[in-house]
Parts: structure tokens; sequence; C-alpha cells
């Protein structure tokens, strides 16, 4: 007769080595290289979203996978890119770079949550990647470090 205390080791054992396997199935196929970057406006640190959106007239590189990136850049202006999971960079290839606000509109009184459109302290063309003068490369050789300065001209 098997014990009940055997049954669970057996379960959890295959339990973990399922995990691990299913775990492990990420890391076939091409891999997002990093990125890091400095954001300002007019030459200050600016606190933004920076989105890298892949360039669809620009061919991928290196057969790579076409995939956007985003961060949210620091107090300092400084960002790490994330694809696949925040931080680990992006796919090498050819982007259009959009820096959008993340300040939240102002509530009226007795009202929580937040509602409304933010006008943004810099001209909108920076806002989407179909209005953007922002472009990068990002490349598998490195290194891909990146400044944006988001003017009001």
């Amino acid at each position: 007769m098997v014990s009940n205390s055997r049954i669970s080791m057996t379960v959890a054992g295959g339990l973990a080595a399922l995990t691990l396997s299913v775990a492990g199935c990420g890391t076939e196929g091409p891999q997002p290289v990093p990125v890091s970057g400095v954001s300002t406006h007019n030459g200050k640190p600016l606190r933004a979203l920076v989105f890298f959106v892949p360039d669809e007239d620009a061919p991928p590189a290196d057969n790579s996978v076409r995939r956007g990136a985003r961060a949210t850049s620091d107090g300092q202006g400084r960002f790490e890119l994330g694809t696949l999971g925040p931080g680990d960079g992006a796919f090498p290839g050819e982007y259009k770079v959009a820096i959008g606000t993340i300040m939240a509109p102002p509530m009226p009184d007795g009202v929580s949550g937040r509602i409304g459109v933010v006008e943004s302290p810099w001209p909108n063309k920076y806002n989407t990647a179909l209005e953007t003068s922002l472009t990068a490369t990002v490349t598998r050789e490195g290194p891909n470090e990146v400044i944006f300065d988001v003017t009001d001209e």
C-alpha cells in the first residue's frame, strides 16, 4: 500500500518538474537586448512613458521579432526598456519613439479616480508613433543607449 505522504511527494515533484520545463520554454528563439536611455524636455529630466514602436517601413533586423517595448522614466529621466518583462530590453530593429505624459488631470472636488484628458506639456507630435520625429535603432551588438530631448519647437 502507498502512503498519502508518498503520493503527495510524487505529485509535488511532478509539478515542480513541469513548472521548470514550462518556465524554460520562454528562452528559445530571439531574445530582447538591453536598451537604456534618458528622456528630457528642453534639456531637463523628464518623467514620462517611453514607447518604442516597430517601424513597419523597415525590415526586421536579423530575422528578429517585431514587438514594441516600453518604459517609465524616473525623476532623472532614466529608463530601461521592457518587452517581455520590465527592463528586459527590446528586440533588434528600427523603431519610432513616442514620449507620453504620466500626469493625472486634476479632479473636481468630491470626485475620486482619474477622469478627463491631460494636455501634454510638450508638443503632441511626440505623443504618437504616427507623428513622432524620434527614432531609434536597436542592435544585438549594442550598446543601446539613447537620449531623447523633446522640445517646445
